[in-house]
């Protein structure tokens, strides 16, 4: 059986006299145990349980009650990698089957959660009274080992420690193996490495460091300060910092009960690249401080902004707080906005500042009035308020209807605003004229009226078509917006006429035959078919008045 401690001859009586009494002996179990860490000096094993030969990690390096030191907040510089486990068994009659690590993260203030919990694989068994890896056994001795490297998810991470608030915490471990004390094949027993119930406990601080400054109260004074807060109480740091780019340091400086560090008699600069070391680890704070004399910014009252091309204001040459300078500019543009840099004069402790100065461009005036009218028509009211804003008059003040003309509109006073002139057309109404037939004979076909005027005017007709039955009078309505007049039109419906002759029915054989006139009596013209009466034989003639005849 192997012991985590050294074994005096009393303790081995004292186990003689227990196993006689019991009746049963452990029969598997740990004799070495530690956790891996990773921190800024080191990536290795830390011990909780073994001695001598059998330790797994660095004699120095002992877990329990050890404070880890000091580490900036998601740094990544402690790291919870793993453990390794070395195992004894009775190859005859006992088993080992797995072991565990359980661990938890607490506030040392604050109340313990639950453990987390990572397997940790077989290794190697012993092979003629050494590991493969190092380190003496015994036949039935074994290794387990986990040790998680960076980038590994599955089937655990690397547990970054720093991830926590600021504060003081505890890592708390403790193991279990599992086997049997009387079979080699079972796992129905469980051991547990576990410091007599107390379990193994480290400490570390975490920290989350800031800058803050105070600065120089006089001109050109150095009881200004840099204050580095979020440290450790009472923890002592190397600090390096640059003034302005020369460097400072290192020096040891003490963080008092509030974690704070006060770097005093600083004038006036630039303070940066800030750098504490505690325990081995460096945190670079990177934040610029710029310490300066604030009570002596120069001020000066606001230039409003003005229009383009009037009268540019003049640069005072004296702050309203008394202090002394130039500008570049020198002069205000009146036509173009700018920014004007006022440079106080030298042994003011005054900084440059700068203003804007806005040159409003003239606004030109906008309208949305018909600019085209129907002679006659409603004339449009000339509106006292542009589209875009801008008020004013007119002249003249009202639209003729009968006359075209130019309308000037001239914006009221401080609108930085342009007058405009708008012409309004007159338009004189046309009348539509039409070439469709105005006289048709009755039942012909009627004439369609056209939606289109000769002279290209649009409109509608009442009534919309025309009867062929009917003389009748047809209105066309120019379309809403036309400068047309509406027109009527007259179409005549003439009836139908029979022509009449008074040509003999009847001759006699060889007698001289009657013409045939190409007018009836009732004034129709036309042509016969036949075109001559035959004095010979009885026969019929056909009158077809000409086209366009009713």
């Amino acid at each position: 059986m192997k012991s985590t401690n050294p074994i005096s001859y009393a303790g081995i009586f004292l186990l003689t006299l227990l196993l006689s009494l019991t009746g049963k002996a452990q029969s598997f179990g740990s004799f070495a145990s530690a956790v891996w860490l990773s921190d800024c000096n080191q990536s290795n094993f830390f011990n909780t349980t073994g001695s001598g030969a059998n330790l797994i990690g660095p004699a120095g390096n002992v877990f329990d009650n050890a404070n880890l030191g000091v580490y900036t907040q998601n740094s990544g510089t402690l790291i919870l990698r793993g453990a390794e486990v070395k195992t004894f068994k009775n190859p005859a009659s006992s088993n080992v089957c797995g072991v565990r690590m359980h661990y938890r993260v607490y506030l040392q203030s604050g109340t313990p959660g639950a453990f987390n919990t990572i397997d940790i694989p077989f290794l190697e068994d012993c092979n003629a009274g050494a590991f493969p890896s190092g380190g003496p056994c015994s036949p039935g001795d074994q290794k387990w080992q986990r040790v998680i490297a960076d980038g590994t998810t599955v089937p655990y991470a690397p547990v970054n420690l720093t991830t926590y608030p600021a504060g003081t915490y505890i890592l708390e471990v403790y193991y279990d193996i599992s086997g049997s004390n009387t079979t080699t094949n079972g796992c129905s027993d469980t051991e547990y490495i576990s410091n007599g119930g107390n379990n193994f406990k480290a400490t570390f601080n975490i920290q989350s460091p800031s800058v803050l400054s105070s600065n120089p109260t006089t001109c050109n004074g150095n009881d200004g300060n840099v204050t580095l807060t979020g440290l450790v109480p009472g923890a002592t740091y190397s600090v390096s910092y640059t003034d302005d780019g020369t460097a400072v340091g290192p020096i040891s400086l003490t963080a008092n009960a509030s974690g704070q560090l006060m770097i005093g008699g600083l004038n006036a600069g630039l303070y940066s690249n800030f750098s504490l070391v505690i325990n081995g680890c460096t945190t670079n704070l990177f934040t610029g401080v710029i310490l300066s004399n604030p009570i002596y910014l120069p001020v000066f009252a606001p230039i409003p902004a003005f229009c383009s091309g009037t009268t540019a204001p003049t640069l005072p040459t004296t702050s309203q707080n008394g202090i002394t300078g130039t500008w570049s500019p020198a002069t205000v543009s009146n036509t173009a906005s700018g920014t004007y840099t006022f440079t106080p004069n030298a042994g003011q402790c005054a900084l440059q500042v700068s203003i804007n100065i806005t040159v409003t461009p003239r606004t030109t005036p906008t309208f949305s009035f018909p600019t085209s009218i129907c002679e006659g028509a409603a004339a449009p009211t000339l509106p006292t308020t542009s589209n875009n804003g801008v008020s004013g008059t007119w002249s003249p003040a009202t639209v003729s209807n009968t006359t075209s003309g130019s309308y000037t509109f001239t914006p009221n006073s401080n609108q930085c605003a342009n007058p405009v002139t708008i012409n309004v057309t007159v338009n004189p109404n046309i009348t539509p004229t039409f070439s469709f037939a105005t006289s048709i004979c009755e039942g012909a076909t009627a004439p369609t009226l056209p939606g289109t005027s000769n002279n290209g005017i649009t409109g509608t007709w009442s009534p919309a078509t025309v009867s062929n039955t009917t003389s009748g009078s047809y209105t066309f309505t120019p379309t809403a917006g036309l400068c047309a007049l509406p027109v009527t039109v007259n179409i005549t419906v003439n009836p139908i006429l029979t022509p009449t002759f008074s040509l003999p029915a009847n001759i006699c054989d060889g007698a001289t035959a009657p013409t045939l006139p190409a007018t009836s009596n009732n004034g129709i013209n036309g042509t016969w078919s036949p075109s001559t009466v035959s004095n010979t034989a009885s026969g019929s003639y056909t009158f077809t008045p000409n086209a366009g005849e009713c």
